[in-house]
């Protein structure tokens, strides 16, 4: 018999940010270090599979 389980968990509001959900456990993306950037999360069959990160720094 399989069962439903509710997991509960927090996270802080006041900070920016994206999250995703893996397996049952909340996975924040990296952030920029600095400057400008792009944040591509790559899905496959319903499951993020793969985060990059690219960014610039205006001089």
């Amino acid at each position: 018999m399989e069962r439903n389980v509710k997991q509960l968990h927090e996270i802080d509001l006041s900070k920016d940010g994206v999250f995703y959900i893996k397996d049952g456990k909340i996975n924040i993306v990296d952030t920029l270090p600095y400057g400008y950037g792009t944040q591509t999360i790559t899905w496959q069959n319903g499951k993020v599979v793969r985060t990059e990160l690219a960014y610039s720094r205006k001089l």
